[in-house]
């Protein structure tokens, strides 16, 4: 790889885990705080869906962080994967009163993976709209 691409690349790998680590940090202090803050619980698996967000994140984070090629795949198909779920628990059940700790902590995990994605999907577009210009100046012949 030319020494450029590696001078880009990891620049927005420090970009993208900052990112991860401070929306990781925000989402687990919110998941311990909804977790411990109550021992009610709603008919939803809003609980188990907190517990094992916080134990994905804490695995995936070193994996993310030491074995690139392995952890940006993974990561994206576990953020889609559970935060689709969580939004279908979040917003399907009625736990807002009977699990309202819970009910938040869930809320900010969720938009802080939206966040992430949201990153990601702006990066993978500004890669290829810069494609499509490098390959338009590439191929461009006088007329």
């Amino acid at each position: 790889m030319a020494k450029g691409w590696e001078i880009v690349f990891g620049r927005f790998h420090f970009f993208v885990m900052t990112l991860w680590f401070a929306s990781t940090a925000v989402s687990l202090i919110a998941m311990v705080v909804g977790l411990s803050s109550s021992g009610e619980d709603c008919e939803g698996p809003i609980r188990a869906w907190l517990v094992v967000q916080a134990a994905a994140t804490g695995a995936l984070l070193p994996l993310f962080h030491f074995v690139k090629i392995v952890g940006y795949p993974l990561m994206l198909v576990y953020k889609v994967t559970w935060t689709v779920l969580g939004c279908i628990w979040a917003f399907g059940d009625n736990c807002s009163e009977d699990f309202e700790y819970g009910y938040t902590a869930t809320l900010i995990a969720v938009f802080f993976d939206f966040m992430v994605l949201g990153v990601f999907g702006l990066a993978g577009c500004i890669c290829g709209i810069a494609a499509c210009i490098g390959y338009g100046l590439t191929t461009y012949e006088d007329v």
